[in-house]
């Protein structure tokens, strides 16, 4: 399989004080990934979209490439990617 790129975005929420993870959600496309981060961004406390490419095949994947980084991210999520 030829190489792939995938979109994603991921906001944020407080919980108790502590920042929770939304579930994830995939974008068909990076300005489509830019656009959902910044409606999300009106209602959560964070959001940061990203995209990675390789190989789905091979389970191989470059680094995450940071679309949008708004508001506050988890240390764990700061380089995108947060999800496999």
């Amino acid at each position: 399989m030829p190489t792939r790129t995938y979109y994603f975005v991921q906001a944020f929420t407080e919980e108790d004080g502590a920042t929770v993870a939304l579930k994830p959600n995939a974008a068909p496309g990076e300005a489509s990934a830019r656009a959902l981060a910044e409606v999300l961004a009106i209602t959560y406390i964070g959001v940061i979209a990203w995209s990675r490419t390789g190989n789905p095949d091979l389970g191989e994947w470059g680094p995450p490439d940071i679309l949008v980084r708004t508001g506050i991210i988890p240390d764990e999520y700061e380089a995108g990617g947060g999800v496999e």
